[in-house]
């Protein structure tokens, strides 16, 4: 593997692990009752990234929740939180702050992206 794709990889990493500490501070602070735990969609995204790579396999540009699902990464229970949503996680990115790292779909199609600069964008 390359140094650049391992570096791309490290600052996708690093930045999923800021972004799942700014979306667990509700859920840390006061998790409720049936609350998804958020760091459990970064373990298993960071596993998803892992396997595929250790066995040599493409990585895709990006991985959603239901195909953390599909794949054995989250239990289904472990998502309910996020049914209504599409999320998606960012894995190959070229580092630039228009990149995108996390975007969501809402029921309404409207979709809101989280930049690698750690910009908002809402459409």
């Amino acid at each position: 593997m390359g140094t650049r794709r391992l570096r791309r990889i490290i600052l996708t990493t690093v930045s999923c692990t800021v972004v799942a500490v700014v979306c667990a501070a509700p859920f840390i602070i006061d998790p409720g009752p049936n609350r998804t735990d958020v760091s459990t969609l970064f373990d298993a995204y960071q596993l998803f990234v892992q396997e595929r790579t250790q066995q040599d396999l493409p990585l895709p540009a990006s991985v959603s929740i239901d195909t953390l699902v599909q794949y054995g990464f989250l239990e289904e229970k472990e998502v309910v939180d996020f049914r209504k949503v599409e999320l998606w996680l960012a894995i190959t990115n070229s580092g630039l702050p228009q990149d995108w790292v996390m975007r969501a779909r809402f029921p309404d199609q409207s979709e809101v992206i989280l930049l690698n600069d750690g910009s908002v964008q809402q459409f």
